[in-house]
């Protein structure tokens, strides 16, 4: 199964680059090892993220870095809708551009 990223993820992804690289390189290769690693997982268990308010979107929960990470599926392909900082004020799954 495909992985693709969402523009708003894509964002996310850049947003963190740009916090995290400027006071720890490492730490920022260490966060993207780990996302990276936890959403590998989801193409084999598409199913193990928790169910969200919204119709047909997961979220997979990373404990580590306190990342939600809410995807779907469609035509074969899991999207991945956003990388949240869970610390954040609670994220607005009616506001998720879907594919």
């Amino acid at each position: 199964m495909q992985i693709i990223f969402t523009e708003l993820a894509v964002r996310d992804i850049a947003d963190l680059r740009a916090y995290l690289e400027p006071m720890s390189a490492s730490g920022l290769r260490h966060v993207m090892l780990r996302l990276e690693t936890v959403i590998s997982m989801l193409p084999a268990n598409p199913h193990i993220g928790r169910p969200t308010p919204r119709d047909g979107v997961r979220e997979l929960v990373e404990p580590k870095y306190s990342f939600l990470i809410p995807y779907t599926v469609h035509g074969g392909k899991l999207y991945i809708l956003r990388l949240y900082r869970s610390k954040r004020q609670p994220l607005d799954y009616g506001g998720l551009t879907m594919p």
